[in-house]
């Protein structure tokens, strides 16, 4: 069964973004490396992203980054989709379910936090590499969703990339 990770930056606050959906917080800090994103590339074959993270993505990028990988992004309309972008109207639980059934290397969760909250209530995410930006936004998308039920994580690991505190977990299990 494939792996479920996600890797993902968020501000000391547990903000994805500032109020208008920009990442200078982010793009201002000072990183050694590239804080394990090549490791991660050749892990996975699948990324699973929000519409709004997808537009960043093509804002502000002038080629796109995930060429050769099967990038999905879940929305609820229509995409001017990149070529080898694929769009999901449905539950992104139905989603990674059948893409675990499937063969192939780990799935990607870029973002949202909608949707990192309805995986990890449902189980779905075997890792998360969490990278912490020592800066407070204050307003803006939170990671972190409201509502959830408790989850238990274990510490694998903490180190360091510049400015960015990494911290993974592996998720446990009921």
């Amino acid at each position: 069964m494939r792996s479920v990770i996600l890797y993902i930056a968020t501000s000391l606050d547990g903000r994805l973004a500032d109020a208008n959906g920009e990442l200078d917080w982010l793009t201002n800090t000072a990183v050694d490396g590239d804080a394990g994103y090549d490791r991660l590339m050749g892990e996975i074959d699948t990324l699973i992203m929000g519409r709004t993270t997808y537009d960043y993505v093509i804002n502000h990028t002038d080629v796109y980054p995930y060429e050769g990988l099967t990038s999905i992004v879940l929305t609820h309309h229509e995409i001017s989709a990149t070529d080898g972008v694929q769009t999901y109207h449905g539950d992104v639980v139905t989603l990674v379910r059948q893409l675990r059934q499937k063969s192939g290397k780990a799935i990607w969760i870029v973002g949202g936090g909608k949707i990192v909250g309805d995986l990890i209530q449902a189980e779905l995410i075997d890792e998360l590499r969490l990278f912490v930006a020592p800066t407070f936004i204050g307003a803006g998308p939170q990671l972190w969703q409201s509502g959830a039920q408790q989850k238990a994580f274990e510490l694998m690991d903490v180190s360091r990339a510049g400015q960015l505190a990494e911290l993974d977990y592996s998720v446990k299990r009921n």
